[in-house]
Parts: structure tokens; C-alpha cells; sequence
């Protein structure tokens, strides 16, 4: 994020005397929602992805990009893009399919840093309003996971990091917007915009944990539901033409 400020202060103390209005850079800032879609392969039974689902929640994060845009047309525009995107989310249930430690609470926040690449065609609707629609290259810069597992009726606790998922390294995600921009002077406009994203791609390229339910007697390895991250958020920025 801090490259990304960077590049934003160089870019906007830039003085320029061009008269070409084609061209213009931008930075933005967006504050998100994030969570996954799981995704049942065949190895759980109906009742247990249910109860994974109804302890998933989303968590808030903030993402940032650095833009260039090109008009194509007076409406038609086309931008390419380089930033830092957040996914994070939680997951907390209880092993009820095993008797043994039954009652043991296990929570755990996930949170994956990537550089994303993304490219998007931006149609202006009316005057300053537009739509937006664009796909992107996430490149995996860090994941971390944080578990905490209580246990009230056996007095056991334990917490620390989680290191049993394996990322994939790439995503492909797809994401649309409403935004509108105000025009600030003659170089510079104000850009908020609402959005949602999904990936394309699963997120794991490992999908056995030790962290969820086992559902085949006897079995020694423990399926993990495969995830595609989502996301829903707000772009505020600034765009400077050229």
C-alpha cells in the first residue's frame, strides 16, 4: 500500500502542458467486504456444507490501484491497471460429526495479499455517469491464518497460526461497477464508484485440511470445500487527464 502512495504523490505533483485530453492516470482507494462462495466437489454430505456456510462470515478490508485510461470514443474508455488486493474472511464452527472433543470451537481468519493486474472497458452512460466491467491476474504476495479453538467444558485453548492451506498462486477475477465522476478542475476529477468482484478460479490448489469436519468414517484425510473469493466494495479517487 505504501508503493501505491507512493506512486499516487509522483504522478499528481506532475506538471504537464500536453493539450492530448485522450489519455489520463488515476489512483484509488477501496474500502471492501469480502467472503468466499463455497464450492462442494461431492465430498461433504448437505448437512455439513451447511453448517460450514453458516460459520463463514465476511471481514472488511481496504485494497488500492494505480490506473491508466485511454478514450476510445467520447463514451467508450479503456483502462489497465496495477494494485494491492485484500481478500479476508472467518470461519467458526464446531466438529459435530467426530465424539471426540465435540465441543471444541474453532475459529479461524484468513487474510491473502495480491498484486493484481486488471484490465476494464468503461461506457459512460449519462454525462458523468458510467458503468464499468473488467478482469484481472491476482498473484498470491502473502496469505496468513489465525486460529483460536476454545473448548469450555474441557478447558482447552490454543492459539497461533494455521498452516495447513495452500493457496493457489494465480486467480482470475472478474468484477463490475456504477461509478460517477466529478469533474474537480480541468485536469482532475473525482471517481467514487460501487463495485463487486469474483474470482473465476478456485483459491486452493491443495483442498485437504485438518480444520473441517470428517465426513467417511474411518477416513484419514479430512476434505476441505473448495472457496472462490467475492468481494463488494467502494472505489474513491482521483483521475488526472492529459
Amino acid at each position: 500500500m505504501r508503493v501505491l502512495l507512493l506512486l499516487f504523490c509522483i504522478v499528481f505533483s506532475l506538471n504537464s502542458n500536453a493539450q492530448e485530453t485522450r489519455t489520463s492516470i488515476g489512483f484509488s482507494l477501496s474500502p471492501n467486504y469480502s467472503s468466499i462462495i463455497y464450492l462442494n466437489e461431492g465430498s461433504f454430505q448437505d448437512a455439513d456444507v451447511e453448517l460450514i456456510k453458516s460459520g463463514t462470515s465476511g471481514e472488511l478490508g481496504l485494497s488500492g490501484n494505480f490506473f491508466y485510461q485511454y478514450s476510445l470514443t467520447d463514451k467508450l474508455f479503456i483502462t489497465w491497471g496495477i494494485g494491492l488486493q485484500n481478500y479476508s474472511y472467518s470461519t467458526t464452527y464446531y466438529s459435530q460429526t467426530q465424539l471426540e472433543h465435540s465441543d471444541i470451537q474453532r475459529n479461524t481468519k484468513y487474510n491473502q495479499h495480491y498484486l493484481q493486474f486488471n484490465t476494464s472497458i468503461k461506457y459512460r452512460l449519462y454525462k458523468t455517469l458510467y458503468a464499468r466491467a473488467g478482469v484481472g491476474v491476482d498473484l498470491l504476495v502473502e496469505q496468513r491464518a489465525k486460529r483460536t479453538e476454545t473448548c469450555p467444558g474441557c478447558e482447552y485453548s490454543y492459539q497461533g497460526e494455521d498452516n495447513s492451506g495452500v493457496y493457489n498462486e494465480a486467480m482470475l477475477p472478474a468484477s463490475f461497477g456504477l461509478g460517477y465522476e466529478l469533474k474537480l478542475n480541468e485536469k482532475l476529477n473525482l471517481m467514487t464508484e460501487l463495485y463487486g468482484s469474483m474470482s473465476l478460479t478456485n483459491a486452493f490448489s491443495n483442498t485437504v485440511f485438518t480444520d473441517q469436519v470428517q465426513v467417511f468414517q474411518g477416513a484419514v484425510l479430512k476434505p476441505h470445500l473448495q472457496q472462490r473469493p467475492f468481494q463488494l466494495g467502494f472505489n474513491i479517487g482521483i483521475v488526472r487527464s492529459f
